[in-house]
C-alpha cells in the first residue's frame, strides 16, 4: 500500500450563519424532521430553548452590533449549536428512518443538557461531539456506523475505529488519550482519536467581536489554535504508544469551535477547526487514510 509522509493536516470550516430569522426557520424545520423519524425532542430541552432565544432576539429589534456580554454569548450559542445539529442531521439521516434508528439514542441524549457548554462533564455534549465527528465522516463520503468505541468507518479496504473525546481541560488530556487508545485497541481495527478542545480552550464562553472581514480573523485564530496545540503533539504520541496496542492508533485529530460577530457588517460566523497528524508525530500514513482526512477536514 502506498504511504505518504506528512507532519500534519490543517483545515477549517467557516459557517456564515445568515440572518437569525433564516437560521430559526431552518432549525424549526429540522426539529419537525427529527420528530418524524421518531427522535424525541423534549419541550424542556435545550433545542426549544435555542428557538426561544433566537425568537426573543428577533422580537427585540436590536441590531447585532449592540449585543454584549451574556446576551451575545446566548445568541451565538443558539446559532452555533443549531448549525451543528443541522449539519449532524443532514449527514446522519441520509438513510431516513433506518439511519435515524441507528443514531436515535445519541441524538436524544445530545439534545438534552445545559443551554451553554461548560468545563464540567456533560454527557449531552460528549454525545454531540460523537455525532458531529460521525457527521463529518459522512460529509467526507464515508458511511459511519455507531459502534465501539464510538464510530466505525471503512477507509480503503479497512475499518477505522474512531474514539471521540470532549476535553474539559488540558489536565485531563492524558487520561482521555490513554482511554481512547485502549478502546481502539480492543476493537482490533486501526483507529483515529478525535479530541474536542472547545471547552479546554474556554471557547464555549466567548464571542469574539471583530472588525473587518471574518476571513481575516479566521486565519488569525487558526494560527492561535495551532500554537496552543502544537506543543502537545509529541506527548500525545508518547501516551498513545505507551502500551501494546497503541500502534493501532494511526491518527489524532484535534477540533475546536469559535463564535464571532463582525461589527462592521452585522455578520455572524462560526469557525470549526481541525488539526490532524499521524502517530507517531513524524510517522507515515497510508494514502487512503490521508485522502479520507483531507476530505473530512476540507473547508466547507
Amino acid at each position: 500500500m502506498t504511504s505518504v509522509r506528512h507532519d500534519k493536516i490543517q483545515r477549517s470550516k467557516a459557517s456564515h450563519s445568515g440572518e437569525p430569522a433564516e437560521r430559526l426557520q431552518r432549525f424549526e424545520d429540522q426539529i419537525v424532521r427529527l420528530r418524524e423519524y421518531g427522535i424525541r425532542v423534549v419541550d424542556g430541552s435545550r433545542a426549544p430553548a435555542y428557538v426561544a432565544t433566537i425568537r426573543s432576539f428577533l422580537a427585540s429589534g436590536r441590531p447585532l452590533r449592540e449585543l454584549r456580554g451574556s446576551k451575545a454569548i446566548e445568541l451565538m450559542t443558539a446559532i452555533a449549536e443549531t448549525e451543528d445539529f443541522e449539519m449532524i442531521a443532514r449527514n446522519l439521516l441520509v438513510g431516513g428512518e433506518i439511519a435515524a434508528h441507528e443514531w436515535k439514542r445519541r441524538f436524544e441524549l445530545a439534545l438534552t443538557g445545559r443551554f451553554r457548554g461548560t468545563r464540567v462533564h456533560d454527557p449531552a455534549r460528549a454525545a454531540q461531539f460523537e455525532l458531529f465527528t460521525a457527521a463529518s465522516c459522512g460529509s467526507a463520503g464515508a458511511r459511519p456506523r455507531h459502534a465501539e468505541p464510538d464510530i466505525i468507518v471503512v477507509v480503503g479496504a479497512k475499518a477505522l475505529a474512531i474514539a471521540a473525546k470532549r476535553l474539559l481541560s488540558f489536565g485531563n488530556l492524558e487520561e482521555n488519550v490513554r482511554k481512547a487508545r485502549k478502546q481502539i485497541a480492543a476493537t482490533g481495527h486501526d483507529g483515529l482519536i478525535a479530541l474536542d478542545f472547545t471547552a479546554a480552550l474556554n471557547l464555549q464562553s466567548r464571542v469574539h467581536l471583530v472588525s473587518g472581514p471574518a476571513s481575516e480573523f479566521q486565519e488569525v485564530f487558526r494560527t492561535w489554535m495551532y500554537r496552543q496545540l502544537e506543543p502537545l503533539v509529541q506527548r500525545v504520541s508518547e501516551w498513545v504508544l505507551a502500551s501494546p496496542g497503541g500502534n493501532r492508533v494511526r491518527m489524532v485529530a484535534s477540533f475546536c469551535r469559535c463564535m464571532t460577530m463582525v461589527r462592521d457588517t452585522n455578520e455572524l460566523a462560526t469557525f470549526r477547526y481541525w488539526i490532524a497528524g499521524p502517530v507517531p508525530a513524524l510517522g507515515y500514513t497510508s494514502a487512503p487514510l490521508r485522502r479520507f482526512l483531507l476530505r473530512l477536514m476540507a473547508p466547507g
